[in-house]
């Protein structure tokens, strides 16, 4: 990580990725166990190409899943990680954290210094179009946000959410049943997630199969079509952005709801 220094990182932050490093270690151990395919994603998988690690100024670590394999990894997870990791979930995402650790950021977008614990996050990728993405997020995801995390403006809204939320998850349920029957070769992050998540979809035969990475000397699974993938992310990626756009990113959404 020669350029580390000059890109704008700092000690604490580069403490900080070879400790979430550790856990993405652990994880790729227990997924590899049990072949449960995984996959780095986002600037993850954009740092493994043009840095071969980290993204000098990266502030996290993110893969993917399968939706279908959620339920059996959280079960290994919680089983088989160190002691001192906690899981922290959520109905189309996850994140794997270690308790005892934490680290102090400066983010220059807010000009404060973040303290947080060092994590890695891992999406849950499902059968959709980006489409019905939208649609979801515009009701579902609203709704589900108003319920369960109790993110209001006024009480009315809160009725309102507890009002609409059976039947807006029954018709969720009815777009995954329908997507089931019918062919559907894109792979879009869960109907749940956050209005910014939802424009990344992947066709399968761009994930699958997979292939290893190097990533900070190691080997993690990735994209069968790294280039594929990342083009569509991010168009001309192994262009640097100017120095001005590579700071931390660690302006916080709200944490999952539920710790196992």
């Amino acid at each position: 990580m020669d350029d580390f220094e000059k890109n704008g990182g700092d000690i604490n932050l580069r403490k900080a990725q070879l400790q979430m490093l550790d856990i993405l270690i652990e994880v790729d151990r227990i997924c590899r166990k049990y072949k449960i395919p995984y996959w780095l994603d986002s600037g993850t998988l954009l740092g493994a190409v043009r840095h071969k690690g980290f993204i000098p100024w990266d502030d996290d670590i993110d893969i993917g899943i399968l939706r279908k394999d959620r339920k059996k990894l959280l079960k290994l997870l919680k089983a088989e990680l160190p002691d001192g990791y906690g899981i922290r979930t959520n109905v189309g995402w996850c994140v794997v954290f270690d308790k005892t650790k934490k680290v102090d950021f400066f983010d220059p977008v807010t000009k404060k210094i973040v303290n947080d614990y060092v994590y890695i996050d891992i999406f849950s990728f499902e059968k959709g179009t980006t489409a019905l993405k939208n649609v979801a997020n515009s009701i579902y995801g609203r709704v589900r946000r108003i319920v369960k995390i109790k993110q209001v403006n006024s009480k009315c809204e809160l009725i309102l959410g507890y009002l609409l939320y059976p039947f807006v998850f029954c018709a969720i349920c009815a777009v995954r049943f329908f997507t089931f029957l019918f062919p559907c070769n894109t792979l879009i992050i869960g109907y749940e997630e956050r209005p910014f998540l939802s424009n990344i979809s992947y066709k399968k035969t761009m994930l699958f199969p997979l292939q290893d990475v190097m990533f900070e000397g190691r080997y993690f699974l990735a994209p069968r079509s790294t280039d594929i993938v990342l083009k569509k992310l991010y168009g001309n990626y192994m262009q640097l952005p100017p120095v001005e756009k590579r700071y931390i990113s660690r302006v916080r959404y709200l944490m999952p709801d539920k710790v196992i």
